[in-house]
């Protein structure tokens, strides 16, 4: 059936995907400790930060293809340039009130504390050049970085050069893996972050280069054949049976780590991808396929979703408004969820009504 699963329904299971990334985020930070987060985050070898990092790539892939192939090289990178200072402010935003909450909860391990201790002059500088950079709220950082640095990686594919681009990638993984400290994002000056930039890049790009051929024969071949399919599932078998037993030790760290991404946390990742993407693309062309338009309402207004959950992490962590491991941190989690579903909801609405009216023909004026 690889003809059959048409571009249009893989979108909508990409909206899908990054639907349940944006769950799996509100769980796992609105709930953390909670029944409903060891639930949902039982197979903890990928989570909604990894998806959503993967997708981006995939998007932006595919994205800046049609953009270069239907206008220029030039006009790809205004786009990358143009994301990421979105992103950048946003980043500034989160972080500022991040500052503030930290100020304001003097001392608390989930809150900056470079205000108190450094002074907000430090704590403005750092936040502006990327050396302060929240707990929960620090994503951003990431993705602004992984974008802005796009432009470097598009004029190569434009020329076909994809083993160039996959190959300057692994070496910069491999390099991350061995000396994490030098490329991980700091969470305050002087304070390691949770991100390992050089090793997070590699999922980007992968999902960068998938995007970018999503097209080809061959992506379309792994994506569409049951070798792949079974493949996929096989490891993601793997991968639980480990957590099922509780296999640990420094291989496992190594292997399956999500602060560095360390190998098999990757393939796990694209095996997710994989399998979840054939998932929902099915599921959309049945008569179910109503069960997730939640998921791809979700999914179409992730950023929003995203700054709604940080915002609401900073404030709910500051007053310490609740338990998040308590059944009031599980209602906590609904609630988020609600409200940027309603968001979701009116968003999608107004863009309704604004094509509807760009479509209906004006009315003949009067001589």
């Amino acid at each position: 059936m690889g003809g059959c699963l048409n571009q249009v329904n893989r979108i909508a299971a990409f909206d899908a995907l990054r639907g349940l990334c944006i769950v799996s985020m509100v769980v796992h930070h609105a709930s953390s400790g909670s029944l409903l987060d060891k639930m949902t985050h039982a197979y903890r070898w990928v989570d909604g930060a990894v998806g959503f990092v993967l997708l981006a790539g995939v998007l932006i892939g595919m994205i800046q293809r049609r953009a270069i192939a239907t206008k220029s090289l030039q006009a790809g990178a205004r786009l990358l340039r143009r994301r990421s200072r979105q992103l950048y402010v946003y980043h500034l935003v989160l972080t500022f009130a991040a500052l503030c909450a930290g100020a304001y909860a003097v001392g608390h391990p989930l809150l900056p504390q470079v205000v108190n201790e450094q002074g907000w002059l430090i704590a403005v500088g750092g936040a502006l050049i990327l050396s302060v950079n929240a707990m929960n709220a620090d994503l951003l950082s990431v993705y602004a970085v992984l974008i802005f640095c796009t432009q470097a990686i598009t004029p190569l594919l434009a020329r076909g050069r994809t083993w160039a681009v996959f190959c300057i990638s692994a070496s910069i993984y491999v390099v991350a893996l061995i000396m994490p400290q030098q490329f991980t994002l700091p969470a305050a000056p002087g304070e390691l972050g949770y991100f390992n930039l050089g090793a997070w890049q590699a999922l980007y790009v992968v999902g960068l280069l998938a995007g970018w051929h999503w097209t080809s024969k061959a992506v379309r071949k792994v994506f569409d054949s049951r070798a792949a399919l079974i493949a996929s599932v096989m490891l993601l078998c793997l991968g639980g049976l480990l957590r099922v037993l509780e296999v640990e030790g420094p291989a496992i760290d190594f292997l399956l780590g999500k602060f560095s991404l360390g190998p098999a946390s990757l393939v796990l990742a694209f095996a997710l991808f994989i399998f979840l993407t054939r998932f929902l693309t099915k599921l959309i062309t049945s008569r179910a396929g109503w069960l997730i338009s939640p998921l791809c309402i979700l999914g179409r207004n992730s950023l929003a979703a995203y700054l709604t959950l940080a915002f609401w992490f900073l404030a709910a962590t500051a007053f310490q408004a609740y338990d998040p491991a308590s059944v009031t941190g599980m209602f906590a989690s609904a609630a988020v969820l609600l409200v940027i579903l309603l968001w979701g909801i009116f968003q999608t609405s107004a863009i309704r009504r604004k094509h509807k009216q760009q479509k209906t023909p004006s009315a003949p004026r009067q001589s």
